[in-house]
């Protein structure tokens, strides 16, 4: 499943018209923003599916993409080598050059390198203003882009390797609403031993840094290395437990689906 495509930009907006009308203003090579516009253009309908393939081959959709990403980079170098004396004009410049290519195409993104070449220069309170904006589109962006992965991904694990009630839960459409049945079968899967710090809505216990760690502590963080080979080792209080001794101990502790998770296994014996 591809990543949710985001247009440069409304056939509206400012930024998207100062690039037609004002370009010989300000840019000694206007043609550098006529690239951007037929780029973007040529990636909405290679993402549609559209682009002629007689022209474009089957690899249609990656050739437009590097056209497109180029065109910006161009694009992004020319703003850059504008007076850029503002410090929040530095600190946005920065920030731009670290997007990844499918996040420069986020519509706030767009309009801030707008207001960047604008002359006069834009004030500072509308500077930071639409910085703040952008940030938190491209914020909201990944967050879109992490949750569309992490749900193919989930699909795709039951689908293969799901029990038959969390397959027939994906097939009623009710997987969306079922995710700790997901993970809880996941971690049992391929973190055999382990368990989740949280358990029914509150911590297993208190995890902190090792300190003096007994050769045994070893023996535990091996052990769980073999499902984790990056976990580490860590102290645990206030374990749940009728046995005073096992209300502190030694664990492994490591990240998995996004969520903490220890070896050995906490939960109270039933």
């Amino acid at each position: 499943m591809r990543p949710p495509t985001i247009p440069l930009c409304c056939p509206k907006c400012e930024a998207l018209l100062g690039l037609r009308s004002d370009a010989l203003a300000w840019n000694p090579n206007p043609t550098i923003e006529g690239e951007v516009l037929d780029a973007a253009r040529e990636f909405a309908l290679a993402c549609k599916g559209t682009l002629n393939e007689s022209r474009y081959g089957a690899d249609a959709h990656d050739f437009a993409w590097s056209r497109l990403k180029d065109a910006c980079s161009d694009l992004l170098d020319l703003d850059l080598t504008t007076d850029n004396q503002v410090s929040v004009r530095r600190e946005i410049a920065d920030w731009l050059m670290t997007l990844s290519a499918d996040e420069s195409l986020v519509f706030g993104v767009v309009a801030l390198r707008g207001l960047l070449k604008l002359t006069p220069l834009a004030s500072l309170t509308r500077l930071t203003d639409a910085y703040e904006a952008a940030t938190n589109m491209v914020t909201d962006y990944r967050a879109k882009v992490d949750q569309m992965n992490y749900r193919a991904e989930r699909d795709e694990w039951i689908q293969a390797n799901g029990s038959t009630r969390l397959q027939l839960i994906l097939w009623e459409g009710l997987v969306d609403g079922s995710d700790a049945a997901y993970r809880d079968e996941r971690l049992m899967r391929e973190r055999p031993g382990w368990c989740w710090i949280d358990y029914r809505g509150s911590a297993l216990g208190k995890l902190s840094p090792p300190r003096n760690p007994p050769l045994s502590a070893f023996a535990v963080l091996s052990e769980a290395r073999k499902s984790d080979p990056a976990a580490t080792l860590a102290f645990a209080t206030k374990i749940p437990s009728e046995d005073p001794a096992l209300s502190r101990r030694y664990v492994a502790r490591g990240m998995f689906l996004g969520r903490m998770a220890v070896y050995p296994d906490l939960r109270p014996r039933r």
